[in-house]
């Protein structure tokens, strides 16, 4: 039983980097099913991953209301989830809810003490910032912005973030 449980584990794991692998090269329908059987299998001992892959082959393919469920039951699985919350605020953003993105960026930037220093957590940091903005929160999205680019200057994000605060009044 105990050799059954680790291939079952296994392959839950393997599906969910094959979906992985299949969203990088943009093939979001075939992720998508990968990703769904890793996500729902009773042996994968870390679906919340399966799920955040499943969210993003959903939201790469256009379909962010599937993306934000897959999200959610990313994070209520798995609270911690950093990038479960950092991709759902983006889905949010993406749709101009500003509020529930300030609320899941700020989730993914204090779920885990790791969280607030990740470098792949930037983003979040930018993202934040601009929909701080957005709901006129001036003083503390320019803090974000500051952290973003602290995270590293020269990134796309910390370029970002380098503008956002040259173009503000």
């Amino acid at each position: 039983l105990v050799e059954q449980d680790r291939l079952g584990s296994t392959l839950a794991e393997a599906r969910n980097l094959l979906g992985a692998t299949l969203v990088e090269r943009g093939r979001y329908t075939e992720a998508i099913e990968i990703l769904r059987k890793s996500a729902l299998d009773e042996m994968n001992t870390a679906p919340h991953l399966a799920w955040g892959n499943l969210g993003l082959a959903q939201q790469r393919a256009g379909d962010d209301a599937a993306a934000l469920e897959s999200f959610q039951e990313a994070v209520r699985l798995q609270p911690r989830f950093c990038i479960g919350w950092f991709r759902m605020g983006a889905v949010y953003a993406d749709r101009n809810d500003y509020e529930r993105a300030e609320q899941a960026l700020t989730r993914a930037l204090d779920a885990d003490p790791t969280c607030r220093e990740a470098p792949q957590l930037q983003g979040a940091w930018r993202l934040r910032g601009e929909a701080r903005a957005h709901l006129g929160f001036r003083e503390e999205a320019v803090t974000d912005f500051e952290r973003c680019i602290e995270l590293g200057p020269g990134t796309p994000d910390g370029i970002g973030c380098q503008a956002l605060l040259d173009g503000a009044p």
